[in-house]
């Protein structure tokens, strides 16, 4: 009697391995290593090996390096993955840049999947939390969005000396703060629209256009400002540049009342960073701080607004723990950020409320720390 072979029955990679494979190959660079067919006890490829060396094939990414994949393609590095430099090099061998990449990554971590919830784990461009209880930089991670009191503490006076040691001439605005700590997935999209928007318009060009937005930014805050002050809508004098985004926020204007203070510079007397909040002022009954923006591409999510929860959760805390009288507004723990276009349909509306504020109060926090953390300190004479 002929003897049959006997065939084991392999596991099948689920329908999210082969996108997680498919998206390692792109993105990082055949981070797992080349290529390498999956084979059953016999030597022959498995169907569904066959399946998925096929698909990937017929994208043409195998052994791109990660300088040469466009990025315009959905599926841009995951949020929180670091990347070294020695990962970039295009002319490390993908043998020798494989086993790096699998070196950097815990050796006990085996699988696609734990791998990549490792990665994921992480922040990118945010340091470590520090553990040392000595770390006068500590204070930052851990100040409340509403303080308890608004006196000062040791820590504080620990945190300042430390600060003073960098000899600022001044102290460092919102917008720098989280200009100096942009990811670098962000900054890869910013220089490359950057970029192309230069190809189009020219150095000149580009600067011009540059100059026309801040105009547009100017010119609408000043329309906005005015009409919250309690000026009627005859008397203020709106720049044809700017009429469009001025029919955007029209119904708006009667969800907002008993406005508080209006284009206030604010310092943060403990954190130590300062900036310029548009409004605080009650948005459907509730105390919000209420940011203004522009935009000529649609915003319908929040997360389509980048940095923009950090920047108002920032306004916030400075204006919470301000010890100015004339801006002691009291408590605030829920932020408006209203979007409005440049072709004049009605603007979105994001309304984050005291949970959403906490969260991004923290993410705030990490972006700050970050920024202290990466001062130099000025060697002594």
């Amino acid at each position: 009697m002929q003897t049959l072979p006997i065939r084991f029955k392999t596991s099948k990679p689920s329908r999210s391995d082969l996108s997680k494979l498919i998206f390692m190959n792109k993105e990082l660079d055949s981070l797992y290593g080349p290529k390498v067919a999956s084979k059953n006890k016999e030597g022959t490829k498995s169907k569904k090996a066959r399946k998925i060396n096929k698909k990937v094939a017929s994208l043409g990414i195998i052994g791109e390096s990660l300088q040469d994949v466009d990025m315009s393609v959905k599926n841009h590095y995951d949020e929180g993955t670091l990347i070294d430099n020695s990962y970039r090099n295009a002319n490390t061998n993908s043998n020798c840049r494989s086993e790096i990449q699998r070196n950097s990554v815990d050796p006990e971590i085996k699988s696609y999947k734990e791998i990549n919830k490792a990665l994921n784990s992480k922040k990118e461009g945010l340091l470590p939390k520090v553990i040392d209880p000595n770390d006068p930089l500590n204070f930052v991670l851990n100040y409340p969005l509403i303080p308890n009191s608004s006196e000062g503490s040791v820590e504080f006076e620990r945190f300042s000396t430390e600060v003073d040691k960098f000899c600022l001439q001044y102290t460092p605005s919102v917008s720098k703060i989280l200009n100096k700590t942009m990811s670098a997935k962000n900054r890869y999209f910013l220089e490359r629209w950057k970029k192309k928007m230069i190809e189009e318009m020219g150095e000149e060009g580009f600067k011009h256009h540059q100059e026309e937005t801040l105009r547009k930014g100017i010119n609408f805050h000043a329309c906005v400002q005015q009409i919250l002050a309690g000026e009627s809508e005859s008397e203020i004098q709106i720049q044809p540049n700017v009429e469009a985004f001025w029919r955007s926020i029209q119904s708006i204007f009667k969800e907002v009342t008993e406005v508080k203070a209006l284009e206030c510079s604010i310092t943060h007397p403990y954190l130590l960073y300062k900036g310029v909040f548009d409004c605080v002022a009650l948005y459907r009954d509730t105390l919000c701080v209420i940011d203004w923006k522009t935009s000529s591409k649609p915003k319908p999510l929040l997360t389509n607004t980048y940095d923009n929860p950090l920047q108002v959760a920032a306004y916030l805390g400075a204006i919470n723990a301000c010890t100015d009288p004339l801006l002691k507004i009291g408590p605030v723990s829920n932020a408006v950020i209203v979007v409005a276009y440049s072709w004049g349909d009605p603007a979105h509306v994001h309304f984050l409320n005291n949970e959403k504020c906490h969260q991004y109060w923290s993410q705030w926090l990490e972006r700050l720390d970050l920024y202290w953390r990466t001062l130099d300190v000025p060697a002594p004479e």
